[in-house]
């Protein structure tokens, strides 16, 4: 297999970027992928997105887990899972 069959096309990273934005994603997470830099890059250099590199896929799991908490949510239930707490 060529390395070029390997890659998407720019044209379907810019598809699939699109995509992310009218579905109100604001947050992504990647591990340094040459296949995929078309897609990266463009994350970084837009307002839109916030793009942050990780050094394992594992740590995407637990940025994506924060980054869907809910701040005041989290309070409520930590208050009324401890004893004593109102």
């Amino acid at each position: 297999m060529s390395s070029a069959s390997a890659s998407p096309e720019p044209e379907r990273l810019d598809a699939l970027y699109e995509c992310l934005r009218e579905h109100g994603v604001t947050q992504l997470y990647n591990v340094p992928d040459a296949g995929q830099k078309a897609l990266i890059n463009r994350a970084l250099a837009g307002p839109e997105m916030n793009a942050t590199a990780l050094a394992m896929e594992e740590e995407g799991v637990a940025m994506l887990a924060g980054a869907d908490l809910d701040p005041a949510a989290c309070r409520n239930r930590l208050r009324s899972a401890l004893p004593g707490k109102p």
